[in-house]
């Protein structure tokens, strides 16, 4: 009588670490068509290799592959596989454990963190460095030093990963991946130098790796974003256009519309809007209006911004009022801040200041200091164009005393003493105004 297979009987059977002919995971001819169990036991019967270790393995082939229970847990199985970016099944085991040493970890210093997972080899688990640097991502935004600390103990746990265990190619892989984004993290922070260091050591794990394009594409992406900030914009480019051919090739939409964006950034930061917005147009045309809403809704919004700025403001208007509602708080202050560029562009600074003014208290809520600033740029470049002087030296005075607060890079906060400089000898217009307030922005890492 047939039982149903779950998603442990299937890492019980096929990952099995005592058992011989593990390579069934891992042969580069089957595997692929692993997505479908149907197609790779096909692919199976035909190698030897693997054949063997399928007859191995508790599993009657021919009853699992027509039960729809089993095939929904096989289809679990390696949608677990690929979150954690590993071949093995028994490495899916390790979800579990990972979440509560994660939690074991929370309790501890960073310091004690890291002396934890070097010391013991308990910590040392490929589920437990994927569970890290997914909390680092998460924190990019919103706490890049916490995000430093969790990538940089991820990438502790990596490079102490037993290649016999998890396969040295993908051990390469997985390091490459921790220490870019350990760069990454640096580079939020503004310390270029030692980012470029970790991408280094990034760089030289690819070199290591699988080699399937994917890990490679990965460190070149975020390495162009450091190039971006460091205004490197021709390389960055360069960059950009290796990694968006090889997503375009790959069919993975979602990455080559993140490419896109971040091509869009670039003309931007050169003041070239008209390409941004084309850019960003493009980046929408990819994308599933349903799985990739965040991702389509933060592109229609740069788009009405790169338009608002190319003086486009009908077709920014269109694009803005057609914008679903905004999901989250920062989208929803983003938006503001977008809605009150409009507002200005249609000769409505009233309502423009009044609309910055929401924007600028919700950044103050959430400490966010750099975005405070610019808005606040924003609000002193309105306040010119109504002939408030009184309020545009106020709004760029507290824009600078912000910048001070968001530790921000030298150069920002300098070109804003230029500005106050400026103004006390009453020889600032709109166009220094302008140039002022869009250095600050470039100078602000994305």
């Amino acid at each position: 009588m047939h039982e149903c297979l779950s998603v442990q009987d299937w890492i019980k059977a096929w990952g099995d670490s005592e058992r011989e002919g593990r390579q069934l995971a891992t042969c580069p001819v089957c595997s692929p068509a692993r997505e479908d169990l149907r197609s790779w036991l096909a692919a199976v019967e035909q190698c030897a290799d693997c054949r063997a270790a399928v007859d191995a393995a508790p599993i009657e082939a021919d009853e699992v592959v027509e039960c729809p229970n089993c095939t929904a847990a096989f289809g679990k199985l390696v949608e677990i596989l690929e979150g954690l970016e590993h071949f093995d099944p028994a490495v899916a085991a390790e979800v579990l454990a990972a979440e509560e040493l994660y939690g074991k970890l929370l309790k501890l210093s960073p310091a004690e963190q890291l002396a934890r997972v070097t010391d013991s080899m308990e910590y040392q688990q490929w589920g437990l460095c994927h569970r890290l640097l997914v909390a680092a991502r998460e924190l990019w935004c919103d706490d890049p030093e916490l995000a430093n600390h969790r990538a940089r103990v991820a990438a502790a746990v990596a490079d102490l990963l037993d290649p016999g265990t998890y396969h040295p190619l993908w051990v390469a892989d997985l390091r490459a991946k921790a220490h870019a984004y350990v760069a990454n993290t640096y580079r939020i922070l503004a310390d270029f130098q030692t980012a470029e260091r970790s991408f280094l050591t990034a760089e030289r794990y690819v070199r290591r790796g699988v080699g399937s394009g994917q890990c490679q594409a990965r460190v070149a992406s975020l390495k162009a974003s450091l190039l971006i900030d460091q205004e490197r914009f021709l390389e960055a480019s360069a960059l950009l256009a290796e990694v968006e051919a090889f997503y375009l090739k790959s069919e993975q939409p979602r990455e080559l519309a993140r490419t896109v964006m971040k091509r869009a950034m670039i003309a931007a930061d050169r003041g070239e809007y008209h390409v941004a917005a084309r850019e960003y147009a493009r980046a929408t045309a990819v994308l599933d209006p349903e799985r990739d809403r965040t991702l389509l809704l933060t592109a229609r919004q740069n788009a009405a911004y790169a338009l608002v700025h190319a003086d486009e403001v009908e077709e920014a208007r269109r694009i803005f009022d057609a914008l679903p509602p905004a999901e989250g708080r920062a989208m929803e202050l983003r938006r503001l801040w977008i809605e009150g560029d409009l507002l200005r562009a249609e000769g409505k600074p009233m309502m423009a200041m009044e609309v910055y003014g929401r924007a600028r208290v919700g950044y103050r809520e959430d400490g966010r200091f750099y975005l405070m600033a610019l808005v606040a740029l924003e609000e002193a470049l309105t306040a010119f164009d109504m002939g408030d002087t009184a309020e545009m030296v106020a709004m760029v005075e507290e824009a600078s005393i912000l910048l001070v607060k968001a530790a921000a890079k030298h150069q920002a906060i300098a070109v804003l003493g230029l500005l106050l400089a400026a103004m006390e000898r009453g020889t600032v217009d709109r166009a220094m105004l302008v140039a002022v307030s869009r250095r600050v922005a470039a100078l602000k890492p994305s």
